[in-house]
């Protein structure tokens, strides 16, 4: 599943005109200000976050606006991968002010960054409290997700969709709840919606190609997976996807070609490795394939499928008892996964 990208901060409304105008100093002081954040806000959305981070920061040394320099600040740290300053700048936000949206948002998104979904969830709640929009929602979908309660995120998308129906992301988020509990017919009715609106969407056309491929749609979800690739070729699922679906295909050599190609790209993801040694399993190569098999254990030792492949490798190569032993470390990891 793809990361949505985190909000950028959005421009705070102009305050009320004042009356009287105040001393020449004064009225300098607030142009510069203005001429600070309105620099920096466009250094932001011109995805120049490190000159958008000077420019925050002057504004910060100089006493300007203490809970919307942070929140730009937050938005910034969080364009360059940097979640856990974005967290420093997102608390000082909201403790200068805490009835902001925006900065109690901000920590919501920095927190996910992080992994902290449980407390994630309690900043898109204080959010939804102060300003109770489709986007709060949204972003609360992502941290129930995160939680595992597929569920209650479905729901929050829901509701998300509820206050716009026009927020592509909640669609996405949707459909990618409902391949998660296989509701195929379902995520793909949503995918579906976000590609109709913007069809070079990469992560709604990969989520068509799954629910395609699960509905046994096998040559649809070929030409999807083939366009989710093209948009997106670091997208290693995407490959993988259009290797299984060579496999339901019984296209057993081209399976093969596509788990090379998908290992060539990311030698870090173990599904490839896994699907590959499946495909040299199918090719009589049981040899080659536990060797396969042995790169996806390294790389995630807790998964239980990586387990399973390595027993079916194990078995072809007459190895029982070491297949057995393998099968049980596989039963070991699903119980250790339920009880988390």
């Amino acid at each position: 599943m793809r990361r949505h990208h985190a909000r950028r901060a959005r421009r705070l409304a102009p305050g009320p005109r004042p009356q009287r105008r105040g001393p020449r100093g004064v009225r300098r002081r607030r142009r510069r200000r203005s001429r600070l954040l309105a620099r920096a806000d466009a250094l932001l959305e011109l995805g120049r976050a490190e000159e958008a981070v000077s420019e925050y920061s002057r504004a910060a040394a100089a006493g300007i606006g203490a809970a919307y320099v942070g929140t730009g600040l937050a938005a910034a740290f969080l364009a360059l991968g940097r979640p856990a300053k974005a967290l420093e700048s997102a608390d000082s936000a909201a403790a200068a002010s805490p009835g902001s949206d925006l900065a109690h948002s901000a920590r919501g998104v920095s927190l996910l960054e992080l992994g902290r979904n449980a407390e994630a969830l309690a900043a898109f709640e204080r959010v939804i409290a102060i300003d109770d929009s489709a986007v709060a929602h949204h972003d609360r979908a992502r941290a129930l997700a995160g939680l595992g309660r597929w569920e209650d995120a479905l729901d929050a998308y829901g509701r998300a969709i509820a206050l716009d129906p026009g927020l592509a992301g909640a669609h996405q988020g949707r459909g990618q709840m409902l391949l998660i509990l296989a509701d195929y017919a379902g995520a793909l009715a949503a995918f579906e919606l976000v590609v109709a609106a913007d069809p070079d969407h990469a992560g709604a056309n990969y989520g068509r190609a799954e629910a395609l491929l699960n509905l046994g749609r096998n040559d649809d979800a070929l030409a999807a997976f083939e366009l989710a690739v093209s948009l997106n070729p670091a997208n290693t699922d995407a490959r993988t996807g259009r290797a299984d679906t060579f496999t339901q295909m019984g296209r057993h050599a081209d399976a093969l070609a596509a788990f090379e190609l998908a290992v060539a790209a990311d030698p870090g993801h173990a599904y490839a490795h896994l699907g590959l040694g499946d495909a040299l399993l199918r090719a009589g190569r049981a040899g080659e394939a536990l060797e396969a098999c042995d790169r996806a254990l390294a790389i995630d030792p807790d998964n239980a499928n990586m387990h399973d492949g390595r027993a079916n490798a194990l078995d072809a190569l007459g190895r029982a008892a070491e297949a057995d032993e393998e099968r049980c470390l596989a039963e070991r990891a699903r119980g250790q996964r339920r009880q988390a």
